[in-house]
């Protein structure tokens, strides 16, 4: 660690992650200490810069709230102090539709009715999952019509389309299976969440002979494609980022080795034979005989075990999709695509990707399509991969509209989620 002197005043050296809701980062901030323009237009993921104590430091983008902070008076000058911020978006301004109305359109507007999360269906219809009042609802819309509505008797959270287009309903404990049949909703079945992510949530391809997972190890940084078969698994694809397993591991002993330095054997939960080996688990553990004096010692480690866990074991930018005739490793690390054949489960061919692979993608299940989200200093543009020749082609551009989340496409159709400024969401398509 380093600290820099100046006039008898020391500066801090502060290293930050600007993330938004969605812990994906934010690039094109600036930021100003008391109110002067300290570093501009930072695309890199961290930016390291120093910081006198008091001096209020302000993280600035035009599509974000502005955030601010001051460095706490009980910080050491030889620790780099890191700092995940997370930024809110701005409230969307809807008189701008008058202007660009020929480009966006509202699908669903209602005006008190809060769209809490949305999945896209042939025939050009939408699954909502909606909050009205104190209340949750699943409803079918067709052309701005509502085709079928159910009221929820629990708290429903948010939907997800499994590999053979069943679709779920997450509660606060539980997850619900449910399809369309003539265009009404029937639920079929209810599991824990617990079971639905050991058998569905990492199934990239479900067959009736075998399944094929996806699965992060090595604190993230290797990634794996594992078959399994008669309840044995065999790796089909993998890829290790060495050098980020490397920085990852040494931040995870680096904590470890603190937090077994700091919090006495009565209170240590890894003495005692209770750690799952999980960083996140060691938070709220706290040293109370430093705490008397005030040494905040669970502060420090729920800072270092939050930037291990977020930052420096981040997975690594590897993805893979079920087509319907093969399956696809979209490679971010080294920009390349893998086929593999379901027939064999062998590697076909990897053709380099003509543009970069942001690790943010959509996969239109019933058109057999990936599409590729980017996100240029706050700017989001959608794409369409063609996976045999590695070329992409803009579908929307997105720059006009102020932090569009959620964003879905069906048969190169795009849609999106946007708060307006009463902080509703409401669902836009492009035209």
């Amino acid at each position: 660690m380093s600290s820099f002197l100046s006039i008898n005043i020391y500066a801090q050296v502060i290293e930050i992650s600007v993330v938004d809701s969605y812990s994906k980062p934010i690039l094109g901030y600036e930021v100003f200490i008391d109110g002067i323009l300290k570093e501009s237009n930072l695309n890199q993921k961290t930016s390291t810069f120093n910081v006198t104590l008091n001096e209020k430091v302000e993280i600035k983008h035009p599509y974000f709230e502005i955030f601010s902070f001051a460095l706490p008076n009980t910080i050491s000058r030889d620790d780099t102090l890191k700092k995940i911020i997370t930024l809110s978006p701005k409230f969307q301004e809807f008189d701008e539709f008058s202007v660009i109305g020929s480009k966006f359109k509202e699908v669903f507007d209602e005006k008190n009715e809060f769209v809490i999360d949305y999945y896209l269906y042939p025939k050009e219809s939408q699954v909502l999952l909606t909050k009205l009042k104190n209340g949750t609802h699943l409803k079918l819309i067709r052309e701005g019509a509502t085709i079928d509505s159910l009221a929820m008797n629990f708290k429903a959270e948010s939907l997800f389309l499994d590999a053979l287009g069943n679709f779920f309903l997450f509660g606060e404990k539980d997850i619900h299976q449910f399809n369309i049949v003539n265009d009404k909703f029937i639920f079929t079945q209810s599991d824990e969440i617990d079971l639905f992510n050991k058998t569905i949530k990492d199934a990239v391809s479900l067959k009736a002979n075998c399944a094929v997972y996806e699965k992060f190890s090595m604190l993230n940084q290797l990634y794996s494609l594992v078959k399994i078969e008669n309840g044995e698994g065999k790796v089909i694809y993998d890829y290790l980022e060495k050098e980020n397993y490397e920085r990852a591991s040494h931040f995870y002993n680096k904590t470890v080795n603190y937090y077994m330095t700091i919090i006495p054997e009565k209170d240590n939960v890894i003495l005692m034979g209770l750690w799952d080996g999980d960083l996140m688990t060691l938070n709220g553990h706290p040293n109370n005989e430093l705490e008397q004096l005030g040494i905040n010692t669970n502060e420090k480690i729920m800072a270092m075990t939050s930037w291990s866990d977020k930052i420096t074991s981040k997975p690594i930018n590897v993805q893979s999709f079920g087509l319907m005739n093969q399956l696809l490793v979209l490679n971010g690390e080294n920009d390349s695509i893998i086929h593999i054949n379901y027939e064999n489960l062998n590697v076909i061919k990897a053709i380099p990707s003509k543009a970069h692979l942001t690790g943010d993608y959509f996969f239109d299940y019933f058109y057999d399509q990936i599409y590729m989200i980017t996100d240029t200093k706050g700017i989001k543009q959608v794409y369409k991969l063609n996976v045999n020749t590695g070329e992409s082609s803009l579908i929307a551009d997105l720059s006009e509209i102020h932090q569009p989340r959620n964003i879905k496409v069906i048969n190169d159709q795009v849609y999106f989620l946007v708060l307006d400024k009463n902080g509703f969401n409401r669902l836009v398509k492009v035209n």
